[in-house]
């Protein structure tokens, strides 16, 4: 049996058990590096990491295209209808005084909120059917919707 002492950058060394009946009883005796296992383990390191990026930056495109423009904007205040709009259409829609959602261009955002943080009006403007911007504050939701159905990959 042998035991491992310590390791160096130079070589494995190992020292044989007290016990031992060996020719060699107490010497130290060095272990060839592993060097190529190492280099192969580097090579597999970065094939995988190279596959996971692939996988990654795939799935991003492919979910980008499946998204259709939207031709409708629901907006919810506390879970319940509160307005539905057109995204043809160019309108301003006042959600009980706590914020402004424009409809413009075939783009929506929202303006002047009354949320301490701010984060839906810096959320930008949204076109895409399936988004949306929510503001937690406010209790209100904007979300997009197309007429057609959204397929999957199953479909």
């Amino acid at each position: 049996m042998v035991l491992p002492n310590f390791q160096s950058s130079q070589a494995n060394f190992y020292i044989q058990p007290e016990k031992s009946t060996s020719p060699t009883y107490g010497r130290i005796i060095s272990a060839p590096t592993n060097g190529i296992l190492m280099k192969h383990r580097i090579k597999n390191d970065i094939l995988l990491f190279t596959a996971v990026i692939l996988i990654a930056f795939v799935s991003i495109i492919v979910e980008n295209c499946r998204k259709s423009d939207g031709t409708t904007v629901f907006i919810t205040l506390n879970g319940s209808t509160y307005a539905e709009a057109d995204l043809s259409n160019s309108v301003e829609i006042d959600v009980d005084g706590m914020l402004t959602v424009v409809i413009d261009g075939g783009s929506v955002w929202v303006e002047d909120s009354t949320c301490p943080d701010g984060l839906c009006e810096r959320s930008g403007a949204i076109s895409k059917s399936g988004e949306s911007i929510v503001c937690l504050p406010c209790g209100v939701v904007v979300k997009i919707t197309a007429d057609e159905p959204e397929y999957d990959f199953i479909n």
